[in-house]
């Protein structure tokens, strides 16, 4: 059995924040195995929240395998980056509204009004 849409959050201001995230995971990762859930792990990720372009360069894993850092992830519809802006979820909404309205465009004129 696997468990699916879960995030671990956890402010890193320096090397020890990270360490305490990773033992965040582990711990995690061996309640899951008590209760008899595990990890996808290809389908896990890391995500760093930025409000400057500095950060801590930090590899996270579960079970020895490495996560592999993401600078954009969709959660429940919503498209969010590394900065916080939604300019990529605001372009696919966008995009998404035209592809809709071209189609409406060309069905409508079946109808000639």
């Amino acid at each position: 059995m696997f468990a699916d849409d879960l995030k671990l959050y956890r402010k890193i201001e320096n090397f020890s924040d990270c360490i305490a995230l990773q033992d965040d995971l582990n711990n995690l990762v061996s309640w899951f195995n008590k209760i008899g859930l595990q990890f996808n792990v290809a389908k896990c990720h890391s995500m760093s929240f930025l409000r400057h372009r500095s950060s801590i360069n930090y590899t996270y894993s579960i079970n020895g395998t490495s996560l592999i850092p993401v600078y954009s992830k969709k959660d429940l519809g919503v498209i969010f980056n590394t900065d916080l802006n939604f300019h990529t979820h605001t372009e696919n909404i966008c995009c998404k509204a035209l592809k809709t309205l071209g189609f409406v465009i060309r069905v409508s004129k079946e109808f000639n009004l």
